[in-house]
């Protein structure tokens, strides 16, 4: 959770009319019964900043699932946070 409190930092800093976007691997917690990405939008919301999307994706099904939607964006510029576990690209496309 702390790299994705990180990725929310750097999020915040990005100018506002730029696509983000946090793209993780679906894991559904058997204890919870909710998946990670839905537990860190209940924990940490008020972390993310506006214009931030969550996209998860299900290996098993190779299906992406849109979890958190908070678009202000006007331009078609991205920034792309991609995390696996514990690490994260950056990528932007123009």
């Amino acid at each position: 959770m702390t790299v994705w409190n990180e990725v929310m930092l750097y999020f915040s800093l990005v100018p506002k009319d730029i696509r983000k976007i946090l793209f993780v691997l679906r894991d559904i917690s058997a204890k919870r019964n909710i998946t990670l990405a839905e537990y860190y939008i209940k924990t940490y919301r008020h972390l993310i900043p506006d214009g931030v999307e969550i996209l998860e994706y299900d290996t098993t099904t190779n299906t992406v699932y849109p979890v958190y939607n908070k678009k202000i964006y006007t331009k078609k510029r991205t920034v792309f946070y991609k995390t696996m576990r514990f690490s994260y690209m950056c990528f932007s496309i123009r």
